[in-house]
């Protein structure tokens, strides 16, 4: 009886412990990317309309150097994680249509200026800027 109690904890324990690694390799990736990346908002040409998974395709095979973009995110899935408190305009046009955010390595070799002609001279890209140079924040705790 106690060799059944000792394969019934074990069986139970293992894989838990595994999900629990698994999770906590997903927490640490997601963190780090954000820890190492700079937000840039990227505007699409009115004619295009990619979801991410294309524009992120796209964006590998074209000729980017060694800037590596770790993810890109719709722009109002981003908004989704900002506090409710936050009131966020945009400087210039308020459509939120066609913007991505990309994450792109903070600790490439690249200047601001450098990353913003690569991203433009991408077929399709209208413009480029870092996100919270395109953003006003008002408001919060």
């Amino acid at each position: 009886m106690r060799t059944l109690y000792w394969i019934v904890i074990l069986g139970i324990s293992i894989p838990v412990t595994l999900f629990g690694v698994f999770v906590l390799i997903i927490a640490i990736n997601v963190i780090q990317i954000n820890e190492d990346s700079d937000k840039w908002m990227v505007e699409l040409e009115p004619h295009l309309n990619l979801s991410k998974g294309n524009l992120l395709y796209q964006m590998r095979n074209e000729d980017m150097g060694q800037l590596q973009i770790y993810k890109i995110q719709y722009v109002k899935d981003f908004f989704k994680n900002i506090p409710l408190n936050f009131n966020v305009t945009f400087l210039d046009d308020p459509s939120l249509d066609r913007r991505y955010i990309f994450f792109i390595d903070k600790n490439s070799d690249y200047s601001d200026d450098e990353i913003k002609e690569m991203l433009i001279g991408v077929d399709g890209i209208k413009n480029a800027k870092l996100f919270f140079d395109w953003i006003k924040v008002t408001g919060g705790p």
